[in-house]
């Protein structure tokens, strides 16, 4: 996937900023359907589901994967394009990060993914840790309806909540998934960051993501924050953002 061509990029006060060009929305639905599709389910699997029940592979979506609760459409929405965002900035840098879908652990449809809304891991060599190993976890707040909360500082605190304790407890949460998937390569992958090297450290990096219907761009960057541990802040704005990800729900199951 490549997303951010459909962005125009700013640097403002303390703020990372890309606003997606109007005239590319609908370019930028259409690239993303297949890769969200992917984060709910694997195609494999959900062929296998709709043979076994005999329905169709819309209808299994809609009624068993897909959230129907408004608050859970906006912020699955929201930490999946934090994911991409992450990887196609990273990958234009030269890493290739390994960010695990943790949508596809999902027990309840209707409720957020657990722990830090996204991470992504750089590895040298899995079998050679290095220092220039690291990883990256994110906090991803949405704002597509008008509310009074301060979407960018409620990013922020999460992401000190991820570097106090949650990071960790990620780690350890999808060390546990791997294993139970028994798939020993991303388990061992993940295991290089609950044991670091005795010679090789990793360095840890927080982002703060903030999702927000352009309406509220002005009146977000007027609020103060506090920001003591200098998180990395990002700002993604879009015209009519609830439209947005409802849409891409709608194409989700259309593509199937």
């Amino acid at each position: 996937m490549n997303i951010l061509q459909y962005f125009l990029y700013n640097k403002e006060k303390d703020y990372y900023v890309y606003r997606l060009n109007d005239l590319e929305t609908e370019n930028f639905l259409d690239s993303i359907t297949v890769d969200f599709r992917h984060c709910y389910i694997i195609d494999d699997k959900l062929n296998k589901n709709v043979k076994k029940i005999g329905i169709s592979n819309g209808d299994f979506l809609k009624q068993s994967i897909l959230p129907d609760v408004g608050k859970i459409k906006s912020g699955d929405f929201g930490e999946m394009l934090s994911c991409f965002f992450l990887e196609e900035h990273y990958a234009n840098k030269g890493f290739l990060l390994f960010c695990p879908r943790k949508w596809l652990w999902k027990e309840d449809r209707n409720k957020p993914s657990p722990y830090s809304d996204v991470v992504g891991f750089y590895c040298e060599d899995v079998t050679n840790p290095s220092e220039n190993d690291f990883v990256i976890s994110i906090e991803s707040k949405m704002k597509a309806t008008k509310s009074s909360r301060n979407r960018i500082q409620d990013a922020i605190d999460g992401a000190n909540k991820d570097r106090i304790s949650r990071l960790a407890k990620t780690i350890r949460w999808l060390k546990d998934k791997y294993t139970r998937d028994g798939d020993r390569v991303k388990r061992e992958l993940i295991e290089r960051y609950l044991k670091p090297s005795e010679e090789f450290t990793y360095n840890k990096i927080y982002k703060a993501f903030t999702i927000l219907d352009k309406e509220f761009e002005d009146n977000e960057f007027s609020l103060p924050i506090k920001d003591n541990e200098n998180i990395s802040i990002i700002i993604i704005t879009m015209e009519n953002l609830k439209k947005i990800y409802e849409t891409n729900l709608e194409r989700i199951i259309e593509s199937a």
